[in-house]
């Protein structure tokens, strides 16, 4: 019965402790994950990041053999160009970051260090 119970405790601590982290993660920006500001920033952002890219005329990347999503890696063949200004103005994070459109006219920003994609707005 002591065991049962000891288990029991064991087991509501941990999810106690759990709840609490994932609570402390919805309340506080810093501590959110890339894959978490990425969507912050599309739910804020978008429209204004596509307005600055469009002004750009940047030519489409046509031949794209990988999968196009956050969190993929991009072949170092394919062109990348240094955000506008305008882009960092909105999203100060992204400073160093790079940008690519496919053919399809979506907008690909890439973290140079890494060559991760970190957003992708349709």
């Amino acid at each position: 019965m002591k065991s049962i119970i000891l288990k029991s405790v064991l087991v509501l601590c941990v999810a106690t402790g759990a709840f609490a982290q994932t609570e402390i993660i919805k309340k506080n920006p810093e501590q959110q994950t890339e894959s978490q500001q990425s969507e912050n920033v599309i739910a804020k952002q978008k429209t204004e990041i596509r307005q600055v890219i469009i002004e750009t005329k940047a030519e489409p990347v046509r031949e794209i053999n990988f999968e196009v999503k956050v969190g993929m890696t991009v072949p170092n063949t394919v062109k990348r160009l240094p955000l506008p200004p305008g882009i960092v103005k909105i999203v100060p994070r992204y400073a160093d970051y790079e940008y690519f459109v496919p053919a399809d006219g979506r907008i690909v920003i890439v973290d140079p260090n890494s060559l991760e994609i970190v957003l992708v707005i349709e």
